[in-house]
């Protein structure tokens, strides 16, 4: 063997012993399961059969390797918009591991951005996902495996659709809130209440929009991709029980509820609550967090002020 092979092959083995110094011992492995809480008594952590066992790796797929958790959610988001069931994503970090920034990625990848079809709509077409993986040596390997309420197949029709819909909605002026009743008017007409609330399809966009039959989830999900292709900003508001929408009109935020219709039109927190008696609208602690900075209007939008009560 010449001389400058045995010193490529010096150089290999080199390489290949640094690498090795990450002993199997400083390898730990680690699997979870999340459930939206909106969904908490609709699944089990038992309901996800597919969760994966992978064996101690340091080392994943070039195209998935990033080095903050900003990035990982980009990749795990880019798997989300491509409905994939499985996901690597490879984080090189000094952080110290926890289940809570594992969390995190996911909290990136369905972060609110604007764009109709991320943010809340991906997280609530997700039921939740098991995750399980390898971490050592400043290396994590995560493998996410995610479940959806809607396939590929059926997010294309949805977005063949909807384009459709949107032009057909003909708002009385061009105001902010012409347009928030020109989508609240079609999703209250178009959608029924599924009289079967037990497959977990009706918690879809495609349930709502191409079956016309959903339940919250469906409706809120629809007026949220609506409502951002017509440029009106907005987010999904969940208790424990339903979920609805925060619509901004004009400066101000406003409650407004598609699937329980028309006396939930821009109403304020206190608003909202004052006529649901049975508390389906009282924010989850998650929603509470998550909507905490948006400027929310004290009174309903027709000017209503109704006094602020515990609930």
């Amino acid at each position: 063997m010449s001389r400058k092979n045995l010193y490529l092959l010096f150089v290999i083995l080199s390489v290949f012993l640094c690498f090795g110094c990450v002993s199997a011992q400083e390898v730990q492995t680690d699997h979870g399961v999340y459930i939206n809480p909106s969904y908490a008594g609709i699944v089990t952590p038992e309901d996800f059969d597919r969760l994966q066992s992978i064996p101690p790796m340091l080392y994943g797929d070039d195209e998935n390797v990033v080095y903050s958790f900003e990035e990982a959610g980009a990749i795990l988001k880019k798997g989300l918009m491509n409905y994939e069931e499985s996901i690597l994503v490879t984080l090189y970090t000094d952080e110290e591991y926890t289940k809570e920034k594992v969390k995190s990625i996911y909290d990136y990848a369905t972060a609110h951005t604007g764009v109709p079809n991320e943010g809340d709509y991906l997280r609530w077409n997700i039921y939740g996902y098991s995750y399980s993986g390898s971490h050592g040596g400043g290396i994590w390997n995560i493998t996410f495996t995610i479940y959806y309420f809607q396939t590929k197949e059926q997010e294309a029709e949805v977005s063949n659709a909807i384009g459709s819909v949107v032009s057909s909605l003909k708002p009385s002026d061009n105001s902010d809130e012409a347009k928030v009743r020109a989508v609240f008017e079609y999703v209250i007409n178009h959608v029924r209440y599924s009289a079967d609330t037990s497959p977990l399809y009706v918690h879809s966009t495609h349930a709502a929009l191409i079956n016309g039959d959903a339940v919250c989830q469906g409706y809120s999900t629809l007026t949220y991709r609506l409502l951002l292709l017509m440029g009106i900003d907005n987010r999904i508001a969940t208790s424990d029980t339903h979920a609805w929408n925060l619509v901004k009109v004009d400066d101000l935020y406003y409650y407004m509820d598609t699937t329980w219709g028309r006396d939930y039109y821009l109403l304020s927190y206190a608003g909202i609550l004052s006529i649901d008696q049975g508390g389906a609208h009282i924010l989850d602690p998650e929603s509470e967090a998550r909507l905490a900075s948006y400027p929310i209007s004290t009174s309903n939008y027709d000017g209503t002020v109704v006094p602020t009560s515990t609930p």
